[in-house]
């Protein structure tokens, strides 16, 4: 099966709560603006690790918290999909 989205949408584009899982097992639920993701969710990799936060124009921006299948986490500020400097040396999932 593809891609699946249930939720909200305006001008045939997810906007405001939804959930989407993808084919390859990644999942997000939380707000969606202008067909991205936006402001609050949260992303389940297929591999376990969990994203849990503030988001913008689909990237990861703003607060929030990964954690890693293997029990590491980051807490902190996300700037364009990428942890602040200083964090975990570790490169984040990639997204969709």
């Amino acid at each position: 099966a593809g891609d699946q989205y249930s939720g909200n949408w305006a001008a045939d584009r997810k906007h405001g709560y939804g959930r989407y899982v993808w084919s390859d097992g990644d999942s997000y639920e939380g707000e969606w603006e202008d067909d991205m993701r936006s402001k609050e969710g949260t992303c389940r990799y297929a591999n376990g690790d969990v994203y849990t936060g503030q988001w913008k124009q689909d990237m990861r921006h703003g607060w929030g918290r990964l954690v890693w299948v293997d029990g590491n986490t980051y807490e902190g500020n996300w700037r364009n999909d990428n942890v602040s400097p200083g964090s975990r040396n570790a490169s984040p999932p990639p997204l969709h």
